[in-house]
């Protein structure tokens, strides 16, 4: 079983990749640190952080996966993997704010009653004031471009009624 999860690391999957190096780099396991050196350099990097716990468990494509699911519930999630790799996680405002893109879809990560609406930044900077009308501060956010959910209605068409259909009716423009 071993040997299996290991080899999962070289795997070109990242959420592979990241859900095995989550297995082998278990409290008290040094097999993470045995094995690195022999990871491509492009590997190594990431994988290194989450093996040291530097990485938020909101940032692994599985819960951004798992995330998109239950906002498009009728897109099987390996469809959504795709998707889910083009998601941002911003653990705060500041950041969110910083690297924030024109047309950009917004989520807060929080249990108020903001959860599950969407929040579409269009142009401009996003200002805190602006913000605060429709989301509230000190948490965490998801984002995704609207260009990165164009691709996604061009690859998989049968889906995108789904997705903007969930958009529309989730919709708080900011």
């Amino acid at each position: 079983m071993t040997e299996s999860v290991v080899a999962l690391l070289f795997s070109p999957e990242e959420i592979l990749q990241e859900e095995s190096v989550r297995v082998v780099s278990g409290p008290g396991s040094n097999l993470y640190k045995s094995i690195s050196p022999r990871l491509p350099d492009s590997y190594r990097d990431r994988l290194g952080k989450i093996a040291e716990g530097k990485v938020p468990r909101e940032e692994f494509l599985f819960e951004k996966t798992r995330f998109l699911s239950g906002c498009f519930l009728s897109v099987p999630q390996e469809e959504l993997l795709t998707l889910a790799a083009s998601v941002k996680y911003f653990g705060d405002f500041s950041s969110l704010s910083a690297n924030l893109k024109d047309n950009t879809l917004i989520w807060t990560l929080s249990d108020d009653s903001d959860a599950g609406k969407v929040h579409i930044h269009y142009e401009g900077r996003l200002t805190e004031n602006e913000v605060n009308k429709a989301m509230t501060r000190d948490i965490a956010y998801y984002t995704l471009t609207m260009a990165a959910a164009e691709d996604f209605n061009y690859q998989y068409p049968d889906y995108s009624f789904e997705i903007y259909n969930y958009i529309n009716s989730h919709e708080v423009k900011v």
